[in-house]
């Protein structure tokens, strides 16, 4: 990621969220549209449980949070990934050649 687009996100983020430094897991889940849940601390819990929580967590005070300049570094390394992967398809089974694959078993009542 170059160091403009960091800085160019960081600067809408602190915008957003004027004189803070770090928000709360469910509030970094909404900024990086990771999650359209009515509770998303709720949602961040259960990623953070099943450690697939996207930004590193820091502690503030006694509560865990997430720094503004580390969802910057997630969301510029996603929008860089993203545009070197334009031409490559996003699942393999939308490669044209690909097997299909087996349809599921009938099960047969006897």
């Amino acid at each position: 990621m170059s160091e403009e687009k960091f800085q160019e996100i960081l600067k809408q983020l602190q915008a957003q969220f004027p004189g803070v430094i770090a928000v709360t897991p469910g509030t970094a889940l909404l900024v990086a549209g990771r999650t359209t849940s009515e509770s998303p601390e709720q949602a961040a819990r259960q990623a953070i449980y099943r450690k697939t929580f996207p930004f590193p967590l820091t502690t503030v005070g006694k509560r865990r949070s997430v720094l503004l300049t580390d969802i910057a570094k997630v969301l510029g390394d996603e929008t860089s990934r993203s545009t070197r992967s334009a031409d490559a398809p996003a699942h393999p089974d939308m490669i044209e050649n690909a097997t299909p694959k087996r349809p599921p078993k009938q099960r047969t009542r006897q």
